[in-house]
C-alpha cells in the first residue's frame, strides 16, 4: 500500500468554486465505491491551503480515474492552485522521517552537554551566592576573631604579614565605601534635579557636559528640526 500526501495553495478567488467541485467529486466517488483506495483531507487555518492524503493499495492502478467527476476535478485544478502543489509519497515521507530522526539522535550528545552546562552554572551561582551570605554574617559576627584565626594556621612569621596585608586592604576598601556613600547622599539629598528650558545651540549649557542631574530642553517648529 501507498500512502500519498498532497498540499496545496489554492487562489483566494477560486476557494468556494473549488469546495463546490469537491463536494460534487466526494459524492460521485462515494455513490461508485472504488476498491483499493482510501482518502482524507482537510482544509488549514488560512482559508486557503488545503491538504489530502491518499492510500492506494496499487500504486500503478489508482481507481479514481474510473470516476468522471475525479477527472473533471483534476482537470479544472491546475487554475485553482495558486503554487504548485506538494506531493509528498510514503517514500520520501519515510525519507524525511529517518532523516529527523538521525539529526535528533547526533544532536542528543550537544542537547545533554547543553543542559548539564547550564544546570552546572545554575549550581555555582546559587552556591556562590550562599557562601558570600554565610562568610558576610560570620565576618560581621566574628570579624575580629579572623586575623588571630589565620596567625595559628600559618603561623607567626606569616600570620603577621597577612594579618598586615589584610588591614591595609580592609582600610583602604572601608575607605572608598565610605567615599561613595558620602558622594552619593550629597547628590542624592543636596543637588536638586534642574530643568533648563528654551536650550539653544552656542547656549554654554547646550555646548558643555555639565556635572549633575541637569535636563535641557531644546525646542524645534517641526519634527523634522528634531532629527
Amino acid at each position: 500500500m501507498t500512502v500519498r500526501m498532497v498540499r496545496a495553495k489554492i487562489k483566494p478567488d477560486k476557494t468556494a468554486e473549488l469546495e463546490t467541485f469537491a463536494k460534487e467529486m466526494f459524492a460521485a466517488i462515494e455513490a461508485a465505491q472504488p476498491q483499493g483506495v482510501r482518502y482524507a483531507s482537510s482544509k488549514l487555518a488560512d482559508g486557503v491551503t488545503f491538504v489530502i492524503l491518499l492510500a492506494l493499495d496499487d500504486d500503478d492502478h489508482n481507481p479514481l480515474f474510473a470516476v468522471p467527476a475525479f477527472r473533471d476535478f483534476q482537470d479544472n485544478l491546475k487554475d485553482w492552485i495558486a503554487g504548485p502543489p506538494l506531493n509528498i509519497g510514503s517514500t520520501q515521507f519515510n525519507a524525511l522521517l529517518d532523516q529527523v530522526t538521525q539529526r535528533l539522535q547526533s544532536s542528543v550528545t550537544t542537547i545533554a552537554s547543553s543542559v548539564l552546562t547550564g544546570v552546572g552554572t545554575l549550581a555555582g551561582l546559587i552556591t556562590t551566592a550562599l557562601l558570600a551570605v554565610v562568610l558576610a554574617f560570620l565576618f560581621v559576627k566574628d570579624g575580629d576573631r579572623f586575623l588571630p584565626w589565620v596567625r595559628r594556621i600559618v603561623g607567626p612569621r606569616a600570620g603577621g604579614h597577612l594579618s598586615v596585608v589584610s588591614c591595609r586592604v580592609w582600610d583602604a576598601l572601608g575607605g572608598f565605601i565610605r567615599a561613595q556613600v558620602i558622594v552619593s547622599l550629597v547628590d542624592g539629598f543636596f543637588i536638586g534635579v534642574s530643568l533648563v528650558d528654551h536650550v539653544k545651540p552656542g547656549m554654554k549649557v547646550y555646548d558643555d557636559e555639565i556635572f549633575g542631574p541637569v535636563l535641557s530642553v531644546v525646542r524645534v517648529e517641526t519634527y523634522a528640526d528634531a532629527k
